[in-house]
């Protein structure tokens, strides 16, 4: 009985060509992938590219374009950002919403508890921004020194892949120059503030030279010339060796300070600013109070302003 073995090269024939068609659609789907994360990571860097646009641009108008008399410029971004800094950046769909209550928050003069939100595109060439930036009041700000926390996130787009930025900065000072840092002879003094030490400008006795006395737990005694920390509860009888024994403490003579006044006793200057000696502040005198300008004077932005 005869075999026949016809057709046995064709089947193998075709398994070998199924081999290699799997082969080659396994490799081209690896490059597939290779192709798009290589694509991706371009368009990685183009949407981080325009993250940072829109953060940028958000800290150029609360800090370049500030309305006279106004503490920062975010408040009054919606009102510019339609014309824009680029021609060939198109700012949409700014909208400002008061925080915490506030009616007043989004004031473009105090601007201190408000959200803006909006949206950048650029040239409709599929690259996107959208930008949430708000303001809030520090919880340690007063009226005096009228800090505030800038939070602001920026998440740019570009064919599908998102890039996100942000920034939080807490504790800036938006009450000008002098509120919030003092004149060149601007006297200061140290109080304890949430169990901290903390240098505050203004007149005024220190009230600490360390965080350890500001712990209701301890207390400052003089003991012989020396301020030493007592580690019970009591009131602090000194600061620095300067309030004990018959060393020597500052003291206002006439219109200067003198450092070394002889006797124990708490320090009443740290520079001639603080000493009137019977004279008044006349117009552009530094000053804090109204008690440190002549009468009928007034203390404004600073300094003595006449009537």
């Amino acid at each position: 009985m005869k075999t026949s073995n016809k057709g046995v090269s064709l089947i193998i024939t075709f398994f070998i060509m199924l081999i290699i068609l799997g082969i080659v659609l396994d490799l081209a789907t690896i490059l597939s992938n290779k192709l798009k994360v290589i694509a991706d990571i371009g368009n990685s860097v183009i949407a981080s590219h325009v993250a940072n646009v829109g953060l940028e641009q958000t800290l150029y108008y609360d800090r370049q374009q500030i309305l006279p008399g106004a503490k920062r410029g975010l408040c009054n971004m919606c009102a510019l950002c339609a014309t824009g800094v680029d021609s060939n950046v198109s700012c949409n769909s700014c909208t400002p919403t008061p925080l915490n209550g506030d009616p007043n928050g989004c004031d473009t003069t105090s601007c201190a508890n408000c959200q803006i939100s909006y949206n950048l595109t650029f040239n409709n060439d599929g690259r996107r921004d959208d930008v949430i930036a708000k303001v809030t009041p520090n919880p340690g700000a007063s009226q005096a020194y009228p800090y505030s926390d800038f939070y602001a996130d920026s998440r740019g787009t570009y064919h599908g892949v998102t890039k996100e930025i942000w920034l939080k900065a807490t504790g800036i000072c938006t009450g000008g120059w002098l509120s919030c840092f003092g004149g060149p002879d601007q006297p200061g003094h140290n109080e304890c503030i949430n169990a901290m030490c903390t240098y505050v400008m203004g007149p005024g006795g220190d009230q600490c030279a360390s965080n350890n006395d500001c712990n209701p737990a301890n207390h400052t005694e003089c003991a012989g010339v020396t301020c030493e920390l007592i580690y019970t509860p009591g009131p602090s009888t000194c600061s620095t060796v300067l309030d004990c024994g018959t060393s020597t403490h500052s003291a206002c003579q006439g219109l200067s300070c003198n450092p070394i006044a002889p006797g124990k006793g708490p320090n009443q200057c740290t520079n001639n600013s603080q000493c009137s000696g019977g004279s008044c502040g006349g117009s552009g005198t530094l000053c804090t109070l109204p008690s440190q300008c002549c009468p009928g004077y007034t203390c404004a932005a600073g300094f003595c302003t006449p009537p």
